[in-house]
């Protein structure tokens, strides 16, 4: 589990020296008082990141249904903490938490003068990475299509939002975001329009962009609030204007800022 602030560098100029501290020792307060009910270990701290493991010293069969309650039960805190902060008039904080799965190399690792244990590997660089594209679809928590298979019938509510070639990795992986977290209203919301964008995934995966195009636009008239719809009615109308290759198999890759307009509807 990888968890990290956004916009910090600006909130930390606002703050200065000291003012971060206190912020960041409040913070993390909240949060390792999270992770630790939820049996999790918490690897390091990266500046405002966390990297917490579960799995690891010990493994257990619900390590990754307890990494994605703890995750759920993070952005509970944060709203706390926001509430905390409303009442001194100070502005709300924004988190991105990426979950995966999979095996690691864990140990001491380290120096003779500094020794620390810690866990390494593919897959804890597809968490952080996971993690940083909560940023791009604008939603709070995402797991990969391996921590999906380990919580599927856990109950806990999920949709698919896209295949993404992440960089340094062979192969794709689907990202799935977690919403049970959510206001009522807004786990309401995703309830009634997942089975449409469900729909308007598969047309946008068969190529067919212009269907693809009508059903997203039906899920934002009974959602206004879905990003990931509006991103996908970007690509599709980019791909209209300028059709993928033969071999464009629905999956996307993220695409720097100089690149073309119709790319960049991705970015």
């Amino acid at each position: 589990v990888f968890t990290d602030i956004r916009e910090f560098t600006g909130l930390s100029e606002s703050l200065g020296p000291e003012g971060t501290i206190q912020f960041l020792n409040a913070y993390f307060s909240r949060m390792v008082d999270v992770i630790i009910r939820h049996e999790g270990t918490i690897d390091k701290f990266i500046g405002d990141a966390i990297m917490a493991v579960f799995g690891a010293p010990i493994s257990k069969n619900d390590d990754a249904v307890r990494a994605v309650r703890a995750a759920m039960d993070l952005i509970s805190a944060l709203e706390n903490f926001n509430a905390e902060r409303a009442n001194h008039a100070l502005p709300p904080i924004r988190m991105g938490i990426g979950v995966h799965t999979g095996e690691v190399i864990a140990g001491n690792i380290g120096t003779n003068e500094r020794m620390e244990y810690t866990v390494v590997g593919d897959a804890v660089n597809l968490a952080s990475r996971t993690e940083a594209l909560t940023t791009y679809y604008r939603i709070p928590l995402i797991i990969t299509d391996s921590t999906y298979r380990e919580i599927r019938d856990s109950g806990i509510r999920t949709r698919e939002i896209d295949s993404v070639q992440v960089k340094g990795r062979q192969r794709p992986v689907v990202l799935y975001e977690i919403y049970d977290h959510s206001a009522p209203e807004r786990i309401a919301a995703k309830d009634r329009t997942t089975p449409l964008f469900m729909q308007a995934l598969s047309r946008y995966k068969m190529r067919e962009f212009e269907q693809a195009i009508q059903i997203f636009s039906q899920v934002l008239a009974l959602d206004a609030a879905d990003h990931v719809s509006r991103i996908y009615l970007a690509r599709c109308k980019g791909y209209m204007l300028h059709p993928p290759g033969e071999d464009w198999d629905g999956v996307f890759t993220k695409r720097k800022r100089a690149q073309s307009a119709a790319v960049q509807s991705d970015a």
